[in-house]
């Protein structure tokens, strides 16, 4: 069975499209810092459970050993050679 959509009024829908295209970039960096800081958090519950004994110091210490050493860090998490930035978004 066919859904019948409602006439769309098309002034209204690119107003909203291009608003939506200009919180894009900002959306997605939202995404992608709550990502990094969930994948921090899920590696810090990773050490505590291997290092039952560690203090709240030395689980610090390791999670920042991680994440200066973790494969890829070195190269800023991309595979192969680097590439120049190219100034967009």
């Amino acid at each position: 069975m066919h859904r019948i959509l409602p006439p769309m009024n098309v002034r209204t829908h690119f107003a909203r499209t291009e608003a939506d295209l200009a919180s894009a970039p900002s959306r997605r960096l939202r995404t992608a810092l709550a990502l990094h800081e969930d994948g921090v958090a899920m590696k810090r519950a990773q050490l505590r459970r291997q290092n039952r004994a560690a203090s709240d110091e030395e689980i610090a210490r390791r999670l920042a050993e991680w994440l200066r050493t973790r494969p890829g860090a070195a190269h800023g998490d991309a595979e192969g050679p680097g590439k120049p930035a190219t100034g967009r978004p």
